[in-house]
């Protein structure tokens, strides 16, 4: 048995006088035998999911064409069928690309074909190809700094280029005239011109002209400047 310590009154280590526990008269108990769990059987593999639905699945009913106007018939040719494809064998490929299976893509099918509903230009030019984004309007904002700016005109060209239209604010971005490292800032009007050329540049041959609108806090200092550039006598 080691010794105990402690301290006195002094504050001098003691060795506390040891005191021998009675021994147990008891008998000693057998250990009880430690319980083994059986191993887990493996969870169930899931059932497999239902294969995804092709326009060959779709029932086509060639005579919905007439549901549609002549001018909407040039429209969809210009710019939204694919070489070599019908008005219903693009309501079939867009349905089978937002299925879940056969009967629900049918479903859609029969939905737009009867002109009950339509989808928005992205869903019908880039559903089911590898080609653009299936979604028509993309919000951001502008840092205030050049990093930022032009890390923003390159986001917006790779939107654009997908067809998407753009909503871009500038609020953050300081006024003509502020200070900037050691200079002074030419505001956003020159940035916002760079921007409309390079919306231009990208969105031409396009199936869906890109196009982007700038907003602009009302209290901004060049709120006014920004309201002129869209007239006749203004920069754009």
């Amino acid at each position: 048995m080691s010794p105990s310590y402690n301290f006195d009154q002094y504050g001098h280590l003691i060795e506390l006088p040891s005191v021998r526990q009675p021994r147990s008269q008891a008998k000693p108990t057998k250990p009880e035998p430690c319980l083994v769990r059986p191993p887990a059987s493996p969870a169930p593999l899931p059932k497999p999911l239902a294969p995804s639905p092709t326009p060959s699945d779709i029932t086509l009913d060639w005579s919905r064409d007439d549901l549609v106007t002549s001018f909407g018939k040039l429209t969809l040719t210009d710019r939204y069928l694919l070489p070599g494809e019908g008005i219903q064998d693009m309501f079939a490929r867009v349905s089978c690309a937002f299925a879940d299976d056969v009967a629900h893509a049918q479903r859609l099918y029969d939905a737009m074909s009867r002109l009950w509903f339509m989808p928005a230009t992205p869903v019908l030019s880039n559903g089911g190809t590898t080609r653009g984004l299936p979604i028509s309007c993309f919000l951001n904002s502008v840092p205030d700094s050049l990093e930022g700016i032009v890390g923003t005109w390159n986001e917006n060209v790779w939107l654009a280029s997908n067809g998407g239209g753009i909503g871009t604010y500038w609020g953050n971005v300081r006024s003509i005239g502020e200070e900037a490292r050691g200079g002074v800032t030419s505001g956003i009007i020159p940035f916002i011109h760079v921007m409309d050329g390079l919306t231009l540049a990208i969105s031409q041959g396009s199936l869906r002209r890109g196009s982007a609108a700038v907003y602009l806090d009302i209290h901004h200092p060049e709120i006014e400047e920004f309201l002129e550039i869209r007239k006749a006598s203004g920069d754009f």
